[in-house]
């Protein structure tokens, strides 16, 4: 039955920890730690400048509102390029031919610097086909990046003129909640790998042509030979340096009003409203599109990356496996104890996490906050669990112990479904009515079962006020010990006091008897103090606590040569040494049956 608890014990906390891991993945109501934590670290870690020309709501102030004719839009792309910069990657879809005039101003820009927007359809959108698209790589078998997309818009007829041209995709990707954190480096549409905006132009800067395979080794993708930094779900971490961002207006910049860096990298788009793709972020519930690419081509211009290793989820599962598993005798020492393990795990993974996003490792923080809720509902089963061995304690010890002892037994936390014999230091004491069996024989059988109950009551409760363990009734005796199943050190001491006690109480007793007509008693008493063994014992049907011993055979022998010496109360030699608050008096040296040697006897003094 134990092992079936241990293993229940085990898997109940295997499956916590995972489900821990799963929901520290997915849940929405913690992701904000693991955003404010991404943000601290960006804001460590400024990067490289992109390049950020903004169709601001000025710029529709003053030069018109959206759409915009292709004319002024090629006058603003044609002034961004005259500014010396390194490429531009233009957040605006252009499917249609629209204005044919405007379309071929935009066909004579410099191909080689441009990388123009597409949009492949999402998930359950229309299968609407437009525009034309770039050149782009076959998508490697079992790529992690979603279901083919269906349909597209792409760059119009007379804007591709027939001539290659580069394009990048701007779906975004959102979580559960809504909010973008990793960047979708590809979507597959009739075959082939359509790179991101962002990464379309770092292969521009870097002469990667469009067609180059993508290849996996591993957990590592690369395009054009060049490793891209990806997750193993296939997804680029999105670093928020947001300082890393430059901005200007659009028609601050066809005034003459601004100006670019040479060689800088430029995305066009636009935070008007109404106009160009706004997506929820970590870092701004309203955050452009554009932006997003821009972030993402930052990041691999400085090749800084946060990547989950493969082996993150197995240890975090087995680290909180492990802590679920120590809690559970954590909480039998101390209530507070899983709390304080879990702070000093939380804290150091935390520091772990920390110093790991420095050289490029992201560790998740979530899933140790998630396994907070167990900590309740394991100690409930605790308090459970110890409410019942309390009332299996006090089942199995309320025949045999004082109140008072049975409750300093259920403090000290015994299981009660260990309590098996085992050596203990204790006194042991025989009592028993003289010459009762003459006694019995004056008497109907009832009244000699009144005459017990009355006898037996009174000495079970000098037992009891004396803190020892009631063995069992022995007819017309009794059998009782000190020492066990709590330990004593004056365990003689009490078992002597009770003898006294007991016989003290005679005179007391007898006049009860002999006011209920029956007649009066005396007592002989055998103690006797050493090593014995403890425990339940019995058959499988039923057990008694009780101890064995020599111990208890020189204490019944003591008892029943009390007649031969002329006293109530016999002691050993063993159990006078250890007694160090009662006064006794030393008699002689007594045979006992079993005994070779004779045994030095003591009394009351």
């Amino acid at each position: 039955m134990s092992l079936q608890r241990a293993l229940l014990g085990v898997a109940a906390a295997v499956g916590a920890a995972l489900a821990a891991v799963l929901l520290g993945r997915t849940t929405t109501l913690l992701a904000f730690v693991d955003d404010a934590r991404a943000l601290r670290l960006a804001a460590e870690a400024p990067g490289t400048a992109v390049w950020f020309v903004d169709i601001d709501e000025a710029s529709l102030a003053r030069l018109g509102p959206w759409p915009w004719p292709r004319a002024r839009l090629a006058r603003l792309i044609e002034a961004i390029l005259r500014q010396g910069v390194a490429a531009v990657g233009v957040d605006v879809i252009l499917a249609d031919d629209g204005d044919v005039a405007g379309s071929r101003l935009l066909a004579r820009l410099d191909r080689e610097r441009l990388v123009w927007a597409v949009a492949p359809s999402g998930p359950g959108e229309a299968a609407v086909r437009r525009g034309r698209l770039p050149g782009a790589p076959p998508c490697p078998p079992d790529h992690p990046w979603g279901a083919p997309a269906r349909g597209f818009l792409g760059l119009a007829e007379t804007i591709a003129d027939d001539q290659p041209f580069r394009a990048g995709h701007i779906r975004p990707e959102p979580d559960g909640d809504g909010r973008v954190r990793t960047y979708l480096p590809f979507v597959e549409v009739d075959g082939r790998c359509l790179p991101a905006l962002g990464l379309a132009l770092y292969g521009a800067l870097l002469g990667i042509p469009p067609e180059a395979p993508i290849e996996r080794e591993g957990g590592t993708y690369r395009w054009g030979g060049i490793a891209l930094g990806l997750e193993p779900d296939g997804r680029l971490r999105l670093l928020w340096r947001l300082s890393a961002l430059g901005s200007v207006s659009a028609a601050a910049l066809l005034a003459g009003e601004a100006t670019l860096p040479a060689g800088a990298v430029v995305l066009v788009g636009s935070t008007a409203l109404g106009t160009g793709d706004v997506v929820a972020t970590p870092a701004a519930k309203r955050f452009t599109g554009a932006g997003v690419h821009a972030l993402a081509l930052g990041q691999w211009l400085d090749r800084a990356f946060l990547v989950r290793p493969a082996w993150h989820d197995p240890l975090v599962a087995a680290l909180l496996a492990t802590f679920l598993l120590a809690c559970w005798p954590l909480s039998a020492r101390h209530a507070a104890a899983p709390w304080l393990a879990w702070g000093a795990l939380a804290a150091g993974w935390f520091a772990a996490a920390q110093f790991a996003a420095r050289v490029g490792l992201w560790l998740e923080v979530a899933p140790f906050l998630w396994v907070l809720p167990a900590l309740p509902a394991l100690q409930g089963l605790r308090l459970w669990q110890q409410h019942g061995e309390r009332r299996l304690l006090e089942r199995q010890f309320e025949a045999y112990l004082p109140e008072k002892v049975l409750r300093q037994l259920i403090e000290t936390r015994a299981d009660p479904h260990r309590l098996a014999a085992e050596a203990r230091e204790v006194s042991v004491l025989f009592a028993d009515l003289r010459g009762f069996t003459s006694l019995s024989e004056t008497l109907p059988p009832e009244r000699v079962v009144e005459l017990l109950n009355l006898v037996m009551d009174q000495l079970a409760e000098e037992v009891a006020r004396f803190d020892g363990t009631l063995d069992k009734f022995l007819g017309d005796g009794l059998m009782a010990f000190w020492g066990a199943p709590v330990p004593m050190a004056d365990h003689a001491d009490r078992a002597v006091a009770c003898a006294q006690a007991m016989l003290d109480g005679l005179p007391r007793l007898n006049r009860r008897l002999v006011e209920r007509g029956m007649p009066a008693v005396d007592l002989t008493i055998g103690i006797d103090s050493g090593t014995v063994a403890v425990g339940h014992l019995g058959s499988r049907s039923r057990k008694n606590y009780t101890a064995v011993g020599d111990v208890v055979n020189v204490a019944a022998r003591l008892q029943q040569r009390c007649g031969d010496l002329g006293v109530r109360l016999l002691v050993s030699e063993r159990a006078a040494r250890a007694c160090r608050r009662v006064s006794l008096v030393a008699l002689c040296a007594v045979s006992l049956k079993g005994k070779r040697e004779p045994v030095a006897v003591f009394t009351a003094g």
